[in-house]
């Protein structure tokens, strides 16, 4: 072996050294060179098995890398998801909590139904509208204690005109296009005895919210139908107002963005619900049929204010105006009533920032429509990605 050959030839040179030259200096530098050689010669020998545990190390190094990339991506996707629902659930009165998985929630908000592509909406055309024109009647105790109520307080509704109100929970599904809104007329006395003597009892008000999504079909309280309205503007702003001092419901509150009971006179003409959109928007905003598309005046949802049982539907209405010019179409405006008194124009990211982070007063139904705004105008992986990109800490300043 080399080793063996290369040992005995160097013992040989160190017994030559010392009996020629009786040095051992020269002994001690021969014995040195070949413990050096021989430490060089066993790490040679032995770096392929270094080499390879080098190689094995470094593999699953790498292995752990690609391993955690997908891991750490499906993991952030487990937390956003518990994150994001955590934060819906968080933002859904307890009253309406049980009842939460049957329809999309906000605040004391529920929807009864919503439209099968939100991101579509239904356009008026798809909105049919059968009505009674005859007075929704009361069981036979509550119709007792209503004519009492009016006994008491006929002085206050001298001016008593007639409401809409639906009496059949709308339903509409995938392969249907049309949503059909039921119902019959009512009187604002009605609903104003409703709210003040009946679901005052929250007990009372519960079993109206029960029924209504567990055991019937039939709606089976008073109530003015609505529409609540997003205004959106061609530079993708969102229209905020503040409500007047002088209205009844929810005064100095601010809206996004317009409110408008509907009215008996709507059931005249051919298409009910276009005619009352455009009211909406000339008698509130002043805005004429030349800033808007009809398409663009979509209905996105029918939902309960579950605070004074209402029944509303949500709408998104689209001009085709910039901000610049519906704030200077407001400013000239001569309102026909004084519903609201001041307005912004906020992006769509700083509406959905107030969904999370409040900081201006706002009447009951906004953030509700924020949320189903924003479903239809980015759609639900965006304002989902979006929501919880702001969870942290968002803070948006309007003054109040």
């Amino acid at each position: 072996m080399k080793s063996s050959k290369l040992l005995f030839t160097l013992h040989a040179l160190i017994q030559k050294v010392k009996k020629n030259w009786g040095n051992f200096l020269g002994a001690f530098i021969v014995q040195s060179i070949l413990i050096l050689i021989l430490s060089v010669e066993m790490i040679l020998s032995m770096f392929p098995k270094l080499l390879f545990a080098f190689f094995i190390i470094l593999c699953f190094i790498g292995l752990c890398y690609i391993i955690d990339i997908p891991l750490e991506k499906y993991t952030t996707r487990r937390r956003d998801i518990v994150l994001f629902a955590t934060t819906i659930a968080d933002n859904v009165d307890k009253l309406i909590e049980p009842f939460s998985k049957v329809g999309i929630a906000w605040g004391t908000c529920i929807t009864l139904q919503k439209s099968p592509n939100l991101q579509e909406g239904w356009s008026f055309k798809e909105v049919e509208i059968e009505f009674e024109r005859t007075i929704y009647p009361f069981e036979k105790k509550l119709e007792e204690k209503y004519n009492q109520f009016m006994n008491n307080n006929s002085g206050e509704f001298k001016d008593d005109g007639d409401k809409l109100m639906l009496t059949i929970n709308p339903k509409a599904f995938d392969e249907a296009k049309t949503l059909t809104l039921k119902g019959q007329l009512t009187k604002y006395s009605r609903i104003i005895f409703f709210i003040e003597e009946v679901i005052n009892d929250v007990a009372e008000r519960n079993k109206y919210i029960n029924s209504l999504f567990l055991t019937k079909d039939d709606i089976e309280f008073p109530h003015s139908l609505c529409i609540h309205a997003v205004i959106t503007t061609k530079d993708k702003k969102v229209l905020f107002v503040k409500r007047s001092p002088k209205v009844i419901y929810y005064p100095n509150k601010w809206a996004v963005s317009c409110e408008e009971s509907a009215q008996s006179t709507d059931l005249d003409n051919k298409n009910p619900i276009l005619f009352w959109a455009k009211r909406l928007l000339k008698e509130e905003l002043g805005v004429d049929e030349n800033d808007y598309s009809e398409e663009n005046l979509r209905l996105l949802s029918v939902f309960l204010e579950s605070e004074i049982l209402n029944i509303t539907l949500c709408m998104i209405l689209k001009l085709n105006i910039s901000s610049f010019l519906l704030d200077n179409i407001l400013k000239s405006h001569k309102k026909l009533d004084d519903e609201f008194i001041e307005w912004k124009f906020l992006t769509y990211e700083e509406a959905a920032a107030l969904l999370l982070k409040p900081t201006i007063n706002f009447h009951p139904t906004t953030q509700y429509r924020i949320y189903m705004s924003l479903l239809h105008l980015w759609g639900f992986d965006k304002l989902k990605t979006y929501i919880i990109k702001l969870k942290k800490k968002v803070t948006i300043k309007i003054a109040d």
